[in-house]
């Protein structure tokens, strides 16, 4: 099997969609014969100090388009779900620098399947999709989640005005066909399924993009502290409105049989100063402390010792913290809505049923209550979770299922594959 991977964002230094795909990326050359894997330039130095297996890397140089767009996009304060909508040219440009480098490999049969990797929005058009003459894989991909009606306000804060017009990337160049000429489409959870073109069905994946390490989470993962007296419930994620920490403060406030534990809030943000004085207000200053900003090997370190993992977001669309929690055997609360709805499930986790934020707070509070209150189901919804994310998340677990893909387009096995999540 010869595949030729690429993806315009792929570093391994980056949080978010950049490291993601650079891990799908690096797990997948070790599946299959030979590998050709394509990224931006800017991508180069954090690359070739993490290494890449045995595959061959080409950086292609788009910044005669990038630059200005990121110095437009910097200048206008675009948020990253705005930003985007502004993608699309450079995402086209360096498509078609790629399809000047391979396209006559690609006609001549060096590659079996070309496999856009990233990026993860299933709102940006690929035209190699059209031009490419083997079998064309995109994804995972994901997007598509609405804002839950009774937090329309949290959307206004958060200034996703692009939001309202989001379906006009359908009428961009090779946006139908990006999805009714690809082989296969790995989509992420039902939310994104339900936006893509009708009729594409029987190529269509359930495919999460998130993932984890289980030697950064997991290390300590079957050592749990469930017989201490406090219990450490931890929250991890940028302090943004939509983030809805606050949830799990103000759950902590109502209760006080979560003040004989505590709340440990790592990330930073423009929430931040909200969320202190709410802290303030309500005498919390004993049982929540904020971490502020703080690196992944670090939350991979306080996730080994907490003991329940809290994440309020309302509208994440990947969420993969929530699978870092679960890699470090840690049972989760998260709303039953968009990815948490799908990661966990009742053994692993609790979810607490959209309503709105009062609903919420209430819900978080009485799931945090019942844990606290429970240590025998508060261990085994961890070790519940540590085996889901072993069994369908680590990233050598996605490869293979990818892989097995790969051989489905190929006509080298007839049974399709099912998704990730089995």
């Amino acid at each position: 099997m010869r595949v030729l991977l690429y993806a315009d964002a792929m570093n391994p230094d980056l949080p978010s969609e950049p490291g993601v795909i650079f891990n799908t990326a690096r797990s997948l050359v070790d599946q299959v014969d030979e590998a050709v894997v394509v990224t931006q330039i800017r991508n180069r130095e954090a690359i070739d100090r993490a290494g890449f297996s045995h595959a061959e890397i080409v950086y292609l140089d788009t910044e005669y388009i990038a630059r200005p767009v990121w110095k437009i996009s910097s200048a206008l304060r675009l948020n990253t779900a705005n930003l985007a909508a502004v993608k699309y040219p450079v995402q086209f440009a360096f498509e078609r620098e790629l399809w000047k480098r391979f396209g006559s490999d690609l006609k001549t049969g060096r590659f079996d399947i070309l496999h856009r990797v990233g990026p993860i929005s299933s709102a940006l058009p690929s035209p190699l999709a059209r031009w490419s003459p083997v079998p064309f894989v995109i994804g995972p991909v994901n997007g598509g989640l609405q804002y839950p009606e009774s937090f329309k306000d949290v959307m206004r804060r958060e200034g996703e005005w692009l939001r309202y017009i989001r379906n006009s990337y359908k009428i961009l160049p090779y946006a139908r066909t990006t999805y009714t000429q690809a082989a296969a489409i790995l989509a992420a959870f039902d939310h994104t399924i339900e936006t893509l073109p009708a009729g594409n069905e029987d190529r269509i994946f359930d495919f999460p993009e998130v993932g984890a390490d289980p030697d950064v989470f997991g290390s300590n993962a079957e050592i749990r502290h469930s017989t201490a007296e406090r219990l450490t419930f931890l929250f991890a994620g940028r302090l943004v409105p939509f983030k809805c920490a606050d949830v799990a403060v103000q759950a902590f406030a109502q209760s006080p049989l979560l003040q004989k534990h505590r709340l440990v809030i790592a990330g930073d943000g423009p929430e931040r100063s909200a969320l202190e004085q709410l802290v303030a207000r309500h005498s919390l200053q004993e049982c929540v402390e904020f971490l502020g900003w703080t690196e992944k090997h670090v939350v991979a370190q306080y996730m080994q010792s907490a003991n329940v993992f809290v994440f309020p977001s309302i509208r994440d669309a990947g969420a993969g913290v929530i699978a870092e929690a679960m890699m470090a055997g840690l049972p989760s609360v998260v709303v039953g809505y968009g990815p948490g709805r799908h990661l966990l499930d009742d053994r692993s986790g609790i979810r607490v049923p959209l309503g709105t934020r009062g609903d919420h707070i209430e819900g978080f509070k009485t799931a945090m209550e019942t844990l606290a209150q429970d240590k025998d189901l508060c261990a085994a919804m961890g070790h519940a979770a540590r085996l889901r994310a072993l069994e369908n998340l680590t990233w050598d677990v996605r490869a293979q299922r990818i892989a097995e893909v790969y051989r489905w387009v190929t006509g080298a096995c007839d049974k399709r594959p099912a998704g990730l999540l089995r």
